[in-house]
């Protein structure tokens, strides 16, 4: 038998499990399934989970351009052939934190 904890914790888990339903542009809906992974769109957790992702994001001579998961590197210089190196250090910096590329 469950104590009152339990099921508290069991509820409160219930209610974090983020839910999906697709819609149609007939006015159908699907039945509502449960995310395995990630968190839904415009789910309060998002921010925090992004901040968690960038925060150890290594230091480049580059500008960082972050926009979800997405990164750009972005520098300017006086020339192509510095911009060209400077960038491409800094793909090999961004290269060794995340080795399969994700």
């Amino acid at each position: 038998m469950l104590s009152d904890v339990e099921k508290g914790n069991d509820l409160m888990l219930m209610r974090l499990t983020p839910v999906a339903t697709l819609h149609t542009n007939y006015g159908q809906s699907s039945r509502p399934h449960n995310l395995k992974n990630g968190v839904a769109q415009g789910s309060v957790l998002a921010p925090t989970l992004c901040s968690v992702y960038t925060d150890d994001f290594p230091d480049t001579l580059s500008t960082k351009c972050i926009y979800a998961d997405d990164v750009a590197l972005t520098f300017s210089a006086p020339t192509f052939s510095q911009s060209e190196k400077n960038l491409t250090e800094d793909m090999a910096t961004v290269q060794e934190y995340h080795p399969s590329g994700a």
